[in-house]
């Protein structure tokens, strides 16, 4: 609905804050989860949310876009995976190629800074420094 513009702001900013709350709760209590849509979730959240702002700086411009933009961006931060993000989102939306500019560039953006502060991505946050210096050094190529 955020796509649309069919939900309210409030709506939005109350979801941004119970969603991460929840999944905290399922994971820390051990249910059985991803984390991969949840972080599609946080992303359409904040981009719906800062849609909204934006239209009111640039009227016009559909708040609904932001929504797919942010959701393709904290999508791209968490997985480390900027290329696969922007195919995703492509694919999932079935939209016409207009936003891939500002996805691509919402992406790179995000997957710098999240690089910038842990070049480990969220599956591989799991790990200490030590076992992942170790399981790399198992997948390197020895000399023979």
């Amino acid at each position: 609905m955020a796509f649309t513009n069919q939900v309210a702001p409030l709506l939005l900013l109350t979801l941004l804050v119970l969603k991460p709350a929840a999944t905290v709760l399922c994971l820390g209590s051990g249910v059985p989860g991803g984390l991969f849509t949840p972080s599609l979730t946080l992303g359409a959240l904040l981009g719906g949310l800062l849609g909204y702002a934006w239209a009111h700086f640039w009227p016009g411009v559909p708040p609904g876009l932001f929504a797919l933009i942010g959701a393709g961006a904290v999508l791209a931060a968490t997985t480390h995976g900027p290329i696969s993000a922007v195919v995703l989102m492509i694919e999932l939306t079935g939209h016409d190629r207009s936003f891939i500019l500002p996805l691509v560039l919402a992406v790179g953006s995000a997957t710098l800074v999240a690089r910038t502060i842990d070049r480990r991505s969220i599956y591989d946050a799991r790990f200490t420094d030590s076992k992942l210096i170790e399981l790399q050094q198992q997948r390197a190529p020895t000399a023979a």
